[in-house]
């Protein structure tokens, strides 16, 4: 071998392993890309059921809600005095019951009176009337009338003259028996609290003057889911759960409707759970379109059943919207659900509620009748006439 041929093979013997190492993956890419694609072809064309059998599960029916409270108007206190406030005995949020002293008016007490009819003249022994029992009835609640059914006859005899003259005693006036509707401020039984107060000592007032104004009480609540879809109606009447973040709870007899001492007892909820941080205060009341008051809304709640039940589980595309707000799914029977001896029978079953099916990802809960059941994937591609049916 002549030394020239010698180089040769040294030098292929360097040459041959960078060949090698650009050629190995080129050769691997050729043979194994068309298999890759031929895999994920088959992956993608392998068919998903058109159906499912409706599986089930116990569910409280835990949801993010918000609730709306709509409020009463505030209303107002007006003194029957006039003269300088010479004292202010109520301060923002303190009760406001029969006989509470709310002011002073050249030195004179006045005192919150929810009886009605409202007075408008002073009485003494031989006036009769409504206004009289009115007045009767604040001296019973005062302690200064005894509690029976003649004491408020609405006729001003001794008994009572003997018990105005007590009450001012007690308020620390002359004894007159004859009760001066100075000394009295009419509260309309939508207040209970003192809201804002009109004037400060000193101010001189006029009488029919507003002094003080109560805080606004709820008249009704509504919850509305957080998600668009939510829905309520799982809830039915069965005891339900509202909760904040922070764990405070508040059982209801039921979602909706709420009576008047259950709305009370929700919007004292919600503000307790204000004033301790764990909700957000809500913004500024929003008047209502009748103008007979304000609604404010709170967010960042839960609402459950108080126990669980067992539900329908299916997923949340299997059901069919139809206007109005009917919702159905589409029950199959027959060749479409496994039987090849008889061909598809389809039907649609309204369903009564439908919420989020919490930790299951694309479902959601429904009626338990529908367990066991198989329902097509996709109702739009059932016939016409049985999506029709739904509506």
């Amino acid at each position: 071998m002549t030394e020239k041929d010698k180089h040769g093979w040294r030098d292929l013997r360097f040459v041959a392993p960078v060949v090698l190492c650009f050629a190995v993956p080129i050769l691997a890419a050729v043979l194994l890309i068309p298999l890759a694609q031929r895999g994920e072809a088959s992956a993608a064309s392998a068919p998903v059921s058109a159906v499912v059998e409706v599986g089930s599960r116990e569910a409280d029916f835990r949801q993010a809600v918000g609730v709306e409270i709509k409020l009463n108007p505030a209303g107002v206190v007006k003194t029957n005095a006039t003269g300088r406030i010479t004292a202010v005995h109520v301060s923002p949020g303190d009760p406001v019951t029969s006989g509470t002293k709310l002011i002073d008016v050249n030195g004179a007490p006045v005192f919150a009176m929810p009886q009605t009819p409202p007075l408008y003249r002073d009485l003494a022994v031989g006036t009769e009337g409504p206004d009289v029992a009115a007045v009767q009835a604040f001296l019973v609640a005062g302690g200064f009338l005894a509690d029976s059914p003649d004491s408020t006859d609405g006729d001003f005899g001794y008994r009572t003259a003997d018990a105005v003259c007590e009450f001012q005693e007690a308020a620390g006036v002359e004894c007159t028996e004859v009760f001066s509707m100075f000394h009295v401020a009419f509260v309309p039984a939508s207040i209970t609290t003192v809201g804002t107060i009109e004037h400060v000592v000193g101010d001189t007032v006029n009488a029919a003057e507003p002094v003080l104004t109560g805080t606004p009480t709820p008249a009704a609540a509504v919850f509305a889911p957080a998600a668009e879809n939510g829905d309520l109606r799982a809830y039915g009447d069965e005891p339900v759960v509202i909760s904040t973040s922070a764990g405070a709870d508040l059982i209801l007899p039921r979602a909706s409707p709420l009576d008047g001492a259950e709305v009370a007892a929700l919007y004292e909820f919600v503000q307790a759970a204000v004033r301790s941080g764990d909700l957000a205060a809500p913004p500024a009341a929003t008047n209502d379109d009748a103008g007979s008051g304000t609604s404010v809304s709170y967010t960042g709640l839960t609402l459950r059943k108080e126990s669980a039940s067992r539900v329908a589980v299916v997923p949340g595309n299997s059901v069919l919207a139809a206007p109005g707000g009917v919702n159905c799914v589409i029950t199959v029977a027959g060749s479409e659900a496994g039987s090849t001896s008889a061909p598809p029978r389809y039907e649609a079953v309204r369903v009564r509620s439908v919420a989020p099916a919490v930790g299951q990802l694309g479902q959601v809960f429904t009626d338990a009748e529908l367990v066991g059941s198989v329902v097509l994937r996709d109702p739009t591609t059932a016939p016409a006439d049985v999506r029709s049916a739904c509506g």
